[in-house]
């Protein structure tokens, strides 16, 4: 049963990074996610981030654009791709859908509906 449950937690990431992968350069970048990857550029080629809390949403789209910066090979600004910025947001979209499933098998946890229902004055016994 284990085994089972962990293959389906796998392959339903699996398929969430599937969907989401595809294509991540197809499109062009929005003003917002072009503005974060000049942000991220310029701290992957100089170490240095300015925040500005006027103009910008903040410095963890920058600094966890750099892991995978580094991971595609982008050896400056000038040679990365779209798809090294679009990585984090699939991450963290892949990681959500995770996070989901687990407060929903949480909730639904025998342990749960015991206390739930023994909260609730609900007999051990009745359904």
């Amino acid at each position: 049963m284990r085994r089972g449950f962990l293959i389906g937690i796998v392959l339903l990431a699996a398929a969430a990074a599937v969907s989401r992968l595809p294509r991540l350069a197809q499109r062009p970048m929005h003003c917002d996610e072009a503005n974060q990857a000049v942000l991220a550029g310029t701290l992957f080629d100089t170490g240095v981030y300015r925040y500005d809390p006027f103009e910008y949403h903040g410095p963890t789209m920058p600094w966890l654009a750099q892991p995978a910066l580094w991971l595609c090979g982008s050896g400056d600004f000038a040679h990365s791709r779209e798809q090294s910025y679009r990585l984090v947001p699939v991450a963290f979209s892949v990681g959500l859908i995770l996070l989901l499933l687990s407060v929903t098998l949480n909730a639904a946890a025998r342990i749960m509906l015991f206390y739930l229902n023994r909260s609730q004055g609900v007999p051990q016994g009745a359904k």
